[in-house]
C-alpha cells in the first residue's frame, strides 16, 4: 500500500512539469454548456500530462552532472580521492586499480554497451571483464606480443593483434579463426553497423574484412610506411590514419586513395580521436601539440601545447578530451568547440608509463592501460546518461541478445555506402556530362525537325488577307532559319577559337599564347610574367617533346650521341678503391649528400632513386631530387625506368644538371616501384634487361652504371650480369640479398666475390658495411672494384673520412652534436629557415637522428671478431653502453645516453633543439639538461615498444 501510494506521489510530481498554470475553476460558472466545455479541456489536459509524464520515465532523459567548483576553486586541483568521497555509492567500486605488473602495459577495449572491457597485455595476458559487476568472462594467455584488442559486435567474439596475425576469440578464450590476411598489426578497428574488422600495421596496409562473412572486402597500400594511430569517425564510418610525415588520411573502403589527406603535425602523428557527432578531430604529435580540428570544413581550431609528446587521446560521449602523455593524464572539457583555459582533471598514474586510455560509454568512467596494469577513474560528466536499448542495452538479456544479433544482421549497411557525407546517400545523383549532352543534342535535333515542319506547313498554307501581312510572315520565316542555323554558326565559332556568346577567345586559345610567351623567355623569367603563368595550367608548363627538354631546346651538337670506350673506362678507373655513397631513399637529400661530402670527403656519391617518367614530365618533386651541390666531388644520378626513350631522356637532363654518371634501378624491393613493372621486377627477364641498358647506355652522354641484387625471391644475379657484359655500361653494383630479403639477413659477399672474379665489367659490393676494418676486409678479399655503403653512411657519415685517412675516427657526443648541427645548418641553406623551411626538414631530421641514435664505438681490436660472425650494421645491442668496452649505463653521461637513445620523442624534442640552438655550444648544454631529466623514461618508453620500431627504414635502390 505504501509503495502504491509512493508511486501515486511521484507520478504526481512528475506530472507538475508538465502544467501550463492552474487549472480552472468551473464550480461557480452558471452556464452549463459552457462549464460542460471546460471539464471535458481539463480532462483532455490532463490525460496529456499522464501520458507525457509516462513517455517521459520510459525516455530517461536524465542530464549528465559534472564537478561544480566552488568560489576560486579549479577542478583540476581535485584528486581521486576527492571525487570518489563525494560520489554516490553506486559509483564507489568504478575506480579501481589492477595491479598486473608482470604482463604490461596493457591496451583497453570496451565493449558498445560499455558493460564489458577487454584487457591485452603486451606480453600475452587477455582478459575479458564484467566492468559492472568486477568479475572475469574469460582469461587467456596467447604466449606472444599482444599489439592491440578490439571488441566486436558484442561481448561474446573480440579480436587481438598478436606478433604475426590478428586471431578472434569467443567468450571462453577459444581461438576462433586465425586472419592470415592481416601481418604485423599495430592498430584495430571495427564497424558495428557495417560488420568490417579494420586493421594497420607495419606495412602501412589498411585492410576490411567482413566479420559476417569472412570476406576481405577492401585492401588500401597507404604507401606511407608503419602506421600506429588509426581511428574511426563514428558518424560516417570513415577510418582515419596517422602517418609518420604528420599526414592524417582518410579512407573509405570503395576508394583506393585517401578521400581527404590533412597535413596536421610537423611531425609524426602519434594519435586520432573523433567525437560522436563526427564535427571534431582531435590529433596529437611527437611535436608536443594537440590540435583540434573541423573535419566538415577541414580546418584547424586551435591547439594546445603539452611538456612532452602526447601518445593517447579519447573522446567521450559528452565531447570530453582525454590526453595521456608519459604518467600524466589530463581530461578537457569544452575544449573541442571552443579552447578551454585549463584542464578539467589531471590525474598522474603512479604505476607506470601510459599505454592506452579509453573513455567507458554510458558511465563516468575512464579506463587507463599502463606498465602495472589497468586503472579506473571516475570523471563526472564524461559518459551519455540515458541509453538507447535498441542500440546498446548494458542490462540486456541473453535472448534479447540472440534477438539483437539477428537485427544487426538484418540492418547491415554495405561497405559501399561509407562516404565523407552519408546525408547523401538516397538523394538523386547528377546526371553524368555525357548523358546531358546525349540529351541536349537529341532536343537540338527534334527542336529543328518541329521548326522544319511548322515552316513546311506555313508554306503550304493558302495565303489569306488580313492580319496575316506578307512583312509579319517574312520576319517570322527568317527567324525560323536563323534559330536554325545558330547550333552550326556556333560551333565554327568555336573551332575558330572565339566564344559563342560573347566573342572573347577560348579558353584553349589563352593557354597556347600564354604558353607561347612563356617559352619566348628564360624560365629565370618566368616569374614576372604573372598573368600568362596563370592561364598556363601547372602541369604544362615545362615543354618537353623531340628535341626540347625542361625548357632548353638542344641542337644536335649540344649533346654527343653516346659516351667514348675512353670516357667509360675512365670512369672505371675513377671507382677502384672507392668507398660509394648508395641511392638512399629518403636519405641522399641535397643537405646529407653535402654534409658528406663537404665535411667528410665522400668521393662518390649518388640521388636518390628518380621516376624518369615524373623527371621528364617536369614534376617539380623529381627535379629537386637530382639538385647536386657544390661540394659534390663526382656526383651520379639514379633512376628507375623501363622504356629506352625514357631513359635516354633523363640521363640528358641528369647531364644537365651536372651529373657525371647515370645509374639505372634493378633493386629497389618497395611497391612503389615494383608494381610499375620497375626495380627489382626488371630482374626478372636479364635478356630483356640487357636490351633496355644497351639502349641508354648507347645514347646519352655520361657513362652508365647499373645497380642491381641478387635476385627476386630466387638467386639470378649470374645470369643477369652475363647478358650486362656487353652493353657499354662502366659498372655494375650488386646488393647481397635479393629483393624479397630486404635486410633481413646477411648480404652474400661469398656470391659477389665469386661474380666478381668471372666479370669483365667492374663489380662494386654493396650491403653490411659499417667500420673501418668491414671496409678494408671487402676491398683487400673480395676481388670489388669500389665498396658501395648506405645504412653505414646514414649511421657514421664520417666513415669516409675513416677511409681516406685509413684511421679509427671515434667522436665525442659532444662532437657528434656538432656534426649534427651541421647537418641542421644546410638543411636550413636549402630548405630555408622560416617555418616552411621547417617543415620541409622535419620529414628529414627526425629520420636521420633514428639512424645516429645506432652509433656505437666499434674498435676494430674488440669488434672485428664480431664482425667475421654478425655484421655490426645489424647487431642489435641490449644496452645502450657498449660492455665489450667497459662502459656502463650508470657511468654513460647523460648526453651520450641520449645520443643513443632510440625513442622517437627523443629524436623530436632533439630536432627541435638543434634547429633553434644558435650555438653548438647552446645545442649541447640544452641536450644535456634534457637527458639528465627525460633520458631514463625515454629509454624506457623505447624498450616498452620492443623491437617493433627497429625495422630499416632506408631503402637502398
Amino acid at each position: 500500500m505504501a509503495t502504491d501510494q509512493h508511486k501515486k506521489q511521484q507520478q504526481k510530481a512528475e506530472m507538475a512539469k508538465f502544467r501550463r498554470g492552474l487549472p480552472i475553476a468551473t464550480r461557480k460558472i452558471q452556464d452549463k454548456k459552457l462549464k460542460g466545455k471546460l471539464r471535458y479541456t481539463e480532462k483532455i489536459v490532463k490525460e496529456a500530462q499522464e501520458n507525457a509524464a509516462k513517455i517521459n520515465e520510459w525516455l530517461l532523459p536524465q542530464e549528465a552532472g559534472s564537478l561544480e567548483p566552488e568560489g576560486m576553486e579549479e577542478t583540476w586541483r581535485y584528486n581521486q580521492r576527492d571525487i570518489v568521497a563525494a560520489a554516490p555509492t553506486g559509483a564507489l567500486h568504478k575506480a579501481f586499480d589492477l595491479n598486473l605488473n608482470e604482463l604490461g602495459p596493457y591496451r583497453l577495449g570496451f565493449s558498445r554497451s560499455g558493460r564489458h572491457a577487454l584487457l591485452g597485455g603486451r606480453k600475452g595476458h587477455l582478459a575479458l571483464l564484467d566492468w559492472e559487476k568486477l568479475s572475469t568472462v574469460c582469461e587467456v594467455q596467447v604466449r606472444e606480443t599482444i599489439r592491440d584488442v578490439q571488441v566486436l559486435h558484442n561481448e561474446t567474439m573480440f579480436a587481438a593483434a598478436q606478433r604475426e596475425h590478428v586471431y578472434i576469440y569467443d567468450k571462453r578464450g577459444i581461438e576462433l579463426h586465425c586472419l592470415k590476411d592481416h601481418t604485423m598489426v599495430n592498430r584495430l578497428e571495427f564497424l558495428p553497423y557495417h560488420h568490417l574488422l579494420c586493421s594497420v600495421g607495419k606495412a602501412g596496409v589498411l585492410r576490411y574484412q567482413d566479420t559476417s562473412t569472412g570476406q576481405i572486402v577492401a585492401t588500401h597500400r597507404t604507401k606511407k610506411g608503419p602506421c600506429d594511430a588509426m581511428r574511426q569517425n563514428p558518424w560516417n564510418a570513415v577510418i582515419c590514419l596517422g602517418h609518420s610525415d604528420g599526414q592524417v588520411t582518410m579512407w573509405t573502403p570503395n576508394l583506393t586513395m585517401p578521400a581527404v589527406r590533412m597535413l596536421c603535425h610537423y611531425g609524426p602523428v602519434k594519435s586520432v580521436a573523433v567525437d560522436p557527432t563526427g564535427r571534431y578531430m582531435a590529433t596529437s604529435g611527437a611535436d608536443k601539440t594537440v590540435r583540434v580540428w573541423d573535419i566538415r570544413m577541414y580546418r584547424p581550431l586551435h591547439a594546445y601545447d603539452t611538456p612532452a609528446p602526447v601518445g593517447w587521446t579519447d573522446i567521450s560521449q559528452q565531447g570530453m578530451l582525454a590526453i595521456g602523455y608519459t604518467r600524466r593524464v589530463q581530461v578537457w572539457k569544452d575544449a573541442l568547440q571552443y579552447k578551454a583555459n585549463a584542464p578539467y582533471l589531471n590525474h598522474e598514474v603512479k604505476q607506470g608509463l601510459l599505454h592506452d586510455v579509453a573513455f567507458r560509454p554510458y558511465e563516468d568512467v575512464l579506463g587507463i592501460g599502463h606498465q602495472g596494469g589497468v586503472s579506473s577513474i571516475l570523471v563526472p560528466g564524461a559518459g551519455e546518461p540515458n541509453f538507447d536499448s535498441y542500440v546498446a542495452n548494458p542490462y540486456q538479456t541473453k535472448k534479447q541478445r540472440q534477438e539483437a544479433e539477428v537485427h544487426q544482421l538484418l540492418d547491415k549497411l554495405q561497405p559501399d555506402m561509407i562516404v565523407l557525407d552519408p546525408e547523401g546517400v538516397g538523394q538523386v545523383a547528377r546526371e553524368p556530362a555525357d548523358v546531358q549532352k546525349q540529351r541536349q543534342m537529341e532536343a537540338e535535333e527534334a527542336n529543328r525537325a518541329r521548326s522544319k515542319a511548322r515552316r513546311e506547313k506555313a508554306e503550304k498554307k493558302t495565303k489569306m488577307k488580313g492580319k496575316n501581312k506578307p512583312t509579319r510572315r517574312q520576319r517570322k520565316k527568317q527567324q525560323n532559319i536563323i534559330e536554325e542555323r545558330k547550333p552550326k554558326i556556333k560551333a565554327s565559332m568555336r573551332e575558330q577559337g572565339v566564344s559563342a556568346e560573347r566573342g572573347h577567345l577560348l579558353k584553349e586559345k589563352k593557354e597556347a599564347e600564354a604558353k607561347a610567351v612563356l617559352e619566348s623567355v628564360p624560365r629565370a623569367l618566368h616569374r614576372f610574367y604573372k598573368n600568362a603563368l596563370k592561364s598556363v595550367p601547372q602541369g604544362s608548363r615545362h615543354v618537353h617533346g623531340t628535341g626540347r627538354l625542361g625548357g632548353r631546346v638542344y641542337a644536335s651538337s649540344d649533346v654527343s650521341s653516346s659516351p667514348s670506350d675512353g670516357n667509360r673506362s675512365e670512369f672505371s678507373e675513377q671507382l677502384k678503391g672507392k668507398l660509394i655513397l648508395a641511392p638512399l631513399t629518403r636519405g641522399n637529400n641535397l643537405p646529407f649528400r653535402r654534409l658528406v661530402s663537404e665535411d667528410f670527403s665522400a668521393p662518390i656519391t649518388m640521388s636518390e632513386m628518380v621516376f624518369a617518367r615524373y623527371l621528364i614530365k617536369g614534376k617539380s618533386r623529381e627535379n629537386a631530387l637530382i639538385r647536386r651541390s657544390d661540394a659534390e666531388k663526382v656526383y651520379g644520378v639514379q633512376i628507375a625506368t623501363k622504356t629506352i626513350d625514357e631513359g635516354v631522356k633523363s640521363g640528358i637532363l641528369a647531364a644537365e644538371q651536372g651529373a657525371q654518371f647515370l645509374d639505372l634501378n634493378c633493386g629497389c624491393p618497395i611497391y612503389e616501384a615494383t608494381r610499375r613493372g620497375l626495380g627489382s621486377t626488371l630482374l626478372k627477364k636479364p635478356t630483356k634487361l640487357a636490351r633496355l641498358v644497351k639502349g641508354i647506355a648507347s645514347d646519352i652522354p655520361i657513362p652508365m652504371t647499373v645497380k642491381v641484387r641478387i635476385g627476386i625471391d630466387s638467386i639470378n644475379v649470374e645470369k643477369v650480369v652475363d647478358a650486362l657484359q656487353d652493353c657499354g655500361i662502366a659498372a655494375i653494383s650488386i646488393h647481397g640479398r635479393t629483393a624479397q630479403q630486404r635486410y633481413k639477413k646477411s648480404a652474400d659477399w661469398e656470391l659477389i666475390r665469386d661474380i666478381a672474379k668471372q666479370s669483365s665489367v667492374p663489380i662494386i659490393g654493396n650491403g653490411d658495411v659499417l667500420a673501418l676494418h668491414e671496409i678494408r676486409n671487402r676491398m683487400d678479399n673480395f676481388g670489388c672494384t669500389g665498396v658501395m655503403i648506405g645504412r653505414g653512411a646514414l649511421t657514421k657519415p664520417w666513415v669516409f673520412q675513416e677511409v681516406a685517412e685509413n684511421r679509427e675516427i671515434l667522436p665525442s657526443a659532444e662532437e657528434r652534436v656538432v656534426i649534427y648541427r651541421k647537418l641542421v645548418q644546410y638543411m636550413k641553406d636549402h630548405f630555408g629557415g622560416d617555418d616552411y623551411g621547417k617543415r620541409k626538414s622535419w620529414y628529414f631530421l627526425p629520420w636521420h637522428l633514428g639512424f645516429f641514435c645506432r652509433y656505437r664505438p666499434l674498435p676494430e681490436a674488440q669488434y672485428a671478431h664480431m664482425s667475421d660472425a654478425q655484421p655490426l650494421i645489424s647487431t642489435r645491442w641490449d644496452s645502450v653502453a657498449a660492455e665489450e668496452l667497459g662502459e656502463t649505463v650508470d657511468t654513460l653521461p647523460p648526453l651520450e645516453r641520449l645520443l643513443r637513445c632510440e625513442s622517437t620523442e627523443a629524436h623530436e624534442v632533439m630536432s627541435h633543439i638543434l634547429w633553434d640552438s644558435g650555438s653548438d655550444e647552446i645545442a649541447i648544454e640544452r641536450l644535456t639538461q634534457e637527458a639528465k631529466e627525460h633520458v631514463v623514461e625515454w629509454e624506457e618508453a623505447a624498450k616498452g615498444r620492443g623491437g617493433d620500431d627497429q625495422e630499416d627504414k632506408a631503402v637502398e635502390g
